[in-house]
Formats: structure tokens, sequence, C-alpha cells
């Protein structure tokens, strides 16, 4: 990859067709050309050898200047060293992805590329180099003039270097839904088109790599490494009850971090609420339906981001509510579907209402899959013992999960780099961001792409949140 990446910034800032016909038009004229022009020559199989792609290539004739008059010189493009330095050095560095996207004006970006499997905690590290190219205006000419310029480029190395972070490896199992057609009773075996169809799930074992931060009373808090990487937020015009709210549909990058494996749990709630204030007092028990394991629910957005603050005093880390580009990001784990689970939801893998609301409008069911039972209440986490791709649980359902972000009707002007959209109108910015749905919705509210937006101050027993920290960095 590294090499085929190599040769594309070759061809993008020289024209290679032109640097290949040249050489072979001095090559194969060798014989009629004078002593003074043997500089030619060496040059001309210098770019042969380039072509060829030998990388065993002597260092001083790469770098050499070839005087083919008084007052030309040529050397090898930048370009064409760049590119054998950058294949050497990704020989030398196993493991070693760098992903480069040449843009108009001769410009290149860079970006960490192959890492959704590999949640390493790890930033790539930028490094700009100026070089100088080469562009041959008349190659016919001899000696052939050339026009030299200025250009830069950016390269990313990926830290390769372990980083002292703290995590530890966990295993856990995915589930994916999938329609499959049984025979039945009888009666559906003799009478053709009447087999009866199932939603089964098809589970996976994965691992992950997670935080685990000793709070106070003996109780932990489990957060888990998200990779970095980049995805479509937002969902398509034919999505199943899409929102408007959902679009446009935009490309966005998200560096690596960390988000609560799930929603903060009451007793999180009651032992970070002991540490003290920084900025506001919490209640140590505000939750409607009672129970350590399940969701802390009817906290207010104020109350959430106090709690992630006593959270980063006392761990010394930076804590925080997730950016809502971090949540979805998070919550699809690389899947493009309207929830994690695949095209549809059942509630034997997620606490929301699956029953019709007469008089609402709302379906207990979500595009061809079955309705199911409405709880009424929050379920203890990790009930259902199905996480995503990136081992979380509770994603969809059971509590809305507050954002960083200020709220917005849709995605016109939002950030693409998976931070939080902050607004400086105070008005726009007294409203905020939840994800997720909750037992209370219907599966429609529970898909990846739902957002819903309340006052700061709003506390009822369908919203919760969970946490996020940003990662360390490591070194090239």
């Amino acid at each position: 990859a590294g090499r085929a990446q190599g040769q594309q910034i070759g061809s993008e800032l020289v024209s290679r067709a032109e640097m290949a016909q040249l050489a072979q038009i001095i090559k194969t004229c060798r014989g009629q050309l004078t002593a003074e022009y043997t500089p030619l020559v060496e040059y001309a199989e210098l770019v042969s050898e380039v072509q060829l792609g030998n990388q065993q290539l002597d260092r001083e004739r790469i770098e050499k200047d070839y005087a083919i008059a008084p007052d030309k010189v040529l050397r090898l493009p930048q370009a064409m060293e760049q590119e054998l330095l950058i294949n050497n050095r990704l020989q030398r560095r196993e493991n070693a992805s760098i992903g480069l996207d040449i843009t108009q004006g001769l410009t290149v970006q860079a970006q960490e590329v192959n890492q959704a499997d590999q949640p390493t905690g790890r930033f790539p590290v930028l490094k700009t180099l100026e070089f100088v190219t080469a562009q041959i205006v008349d190659p016919t000419t001899a000696p052939p003039s050339i026009t030299l310029q200025q250009e830069e480029v950016v390269v990313a190395e990926i830290a390769l270097e372990p980083v002292d972070d703290g995590l530890e490896t966990f295993e856990f199992v995915t589930g994916q839904l999938e329609k499959r057609e049984r025979e039945g009773n009888l009666l559906t075996r003799l009478l053709p088109g009447r087999r009866q169809t199932e939603w089964v799930v098809r589970r996976q074992r994965r691992q992950a790599r997670q935080l685990v931060e000793e709070l106070p009373g003996g109780v932990t808090l489990e957060m888990v490494a998200i990779p970095s990487g980049i995805f479509m937020m937002g969902s398509p015009e034919d999505e199943v009850d899409r929102s408007t709210r959902e679009g446009a549909q935009h490309e966005v990058s998200v560096f690596p971090f960390l988000l609560g494996k799930y929603p903060v749990t009451q007793a999180q709630w009651r032992a970070v609420a002991g540490l003290p204030p920084v900025e506001i007092e919490l209640t140590p028990d505000p939750s409607s339906f009672k129970g350590d394991n399940r969701p802390v629910e009817s906290v207010n957005w104020h109350e959430a981001v106090e709690f992630c603050a006593r959270l980063s005093a006392h761990t010394n880390r930076q804590y925080g509510l997730p950016s809502e580009a971090q949540w979805e990001y998070a919550c699809r784990a690389g899947t493009t579907t309207p929830f994690h689970f695949g095209e549809t939801i059942t509630t034997n893998l997620a606490n929301y209402n699956g029953t019709d609301r007469l008089g609402y409008d709302s379906s207990g069911s979500y595009g061809t899959g079955p309705k199911g039972e409405s709880r009424e209440k929050t379920t203890p986490v990790v009930l259902f013992e199905i996480a995503n791709r990136f081992g979380l649980w509770d994603m969809h359902g059971n509590v809305w999960e507050w954002c960083a972000d200020h709220w917005h009707n849709g995605y016109t002007g939002a950030p693409i780099d998976g931070t939080a959209w902050l607004n400086d109108e105070e008005e726009q910015a007294k409203q905020h961001v939840l994800r997720g749905g909750s037992w209370f919705n219907p599966p429609s509210g529970c898909c990846s792409t739902s957002r819903l937006n309340f006052s700061s101050g709003t506390r009822n027993f369908g919203l919760g949140f969970r946490a996020s920290c940003i990662l360390k960095t490591g070194s090239a």
C-alpha cells in the first residue's frame, strides 16, 4: 500500500510518462552522444531504474546534480526522491500505515487508515516536508528546459511505540439480526406460501480494550477505547422513518477516545456525587426507577457535566460528555444500518416500547421487524448481553443520553472533525442534544441517527448520559 501511494505522489507531481520517454530517447541515442553528454546518460539511467522500482539505489546517485550544460543542472525530482524515502521507511517500520489523498493544487492531506479493528488509542503525528519538483516543459529540446517549483507535502507517521494508557483487553459478544424462513406446524408445511419468518441473532465473539476507573466505595467505571476513523454521519433520505433533522449526511473524521461501556449507573452516580463539588451540588439519588445497575436518570445537562468535572478531578484525566459525532460514530461501530444490530431491532436486544401506541401514530415495530413488549421502566445495563462491535452496551433505548453539543435542526455547517458543535447565540445554547432513545420510545426513536433536544435544565425519567474521555497521545 505504501509503495502504491508513493508512486501516486510521483505521478501527480511530475509527468512520469514524459520522464520515461525522455530517458528512453537518451539511452537509444547514447551511441551518438559525445562525452560531454555523459551526465545526461547517467541521469536517464537513474530515471529508468526509479521507474522500474529499484529500491536499492545508491543515495549518492539519487541526490546527485547532473550538469548537462554550463547553466543547466538536472536532479531527480523530489517527488520521486520522496517516494523512495517513504517506501524505505515503510519497509523499516512494521505495521505502519499511512493514507494519502492528492488534492487540487499539489497539496497532500494525510489521515490514519485501517485502524478500525485495532483500537490502539494513538494519534497520527503529522510532519511537514518541503521539496522541489521539476516539470519538463519541452522534452524535445536538447538539453531539455525545466521549471522548478517549491512544493509542500504533509506525511503522516503512525505512532508505533507502546503507550502507557492503562488499557486492558476484554472479550464480548456482538449480535446481528438476520431474517430467516422456517416451517412451522403441519398446516404451514402443507400449504405453499404459508412459511413463517423469524428474526434470529448471529453472535460473534470479539475483543476490545478498556480503562477501568476506581471510584469511591469500591465502585468501578469501565471506559471502552474507541478507535479513530471516518464515517458518514446522519441518515440517508430513503431510510425508514427518517427525520429531516438527521440530514444531510456528511463525512466526519473522529480521533480515538474513551466512552463509557454503558450509561452511567446509579451506583456510579452516587460514588461521584460524594466527591467534592466543582461547580454545582449533585443529588445522590435522583432516579425514578431504583437499582444500582440501572442507568441514572432524571439528571439534567448541567448535572451530567458536573459529574464529568468531578470525575476529571478524581482521576486526573479529561472527562466530559461525548460530542454528537462521537456518540453516533461509537454507536454505529462501523455499520451503516439504522441499528448496530442491522436493519431492524427487537425487544429481546434492547429496552424500548415494542407495542403500538394508539393515538400517537407510533408503531412497535421498525420496518419489517417484529413487535415486542413495553417494560415501562429502565432495565439494568448489560441485561441483553449483546454489545456492538466496539464493545458498547445499551446504545439503543433504555435512556436518552446527553451530548456536549448545542441543538441545531440539521447538519448544515456542522464540524467534520468530530468535535462538539457549539453555538454563540444564548437562546440556542440553552438547548442540548440527546441521543439513543429510551424505554418510553418506539424503535424509530432508537436508531443510530435519531436526535432529540431538550433545555439543559430538563430532568425526566428517560434522560441519562455516559461519559467520554480524551486518550493520551503517543510519539512516533
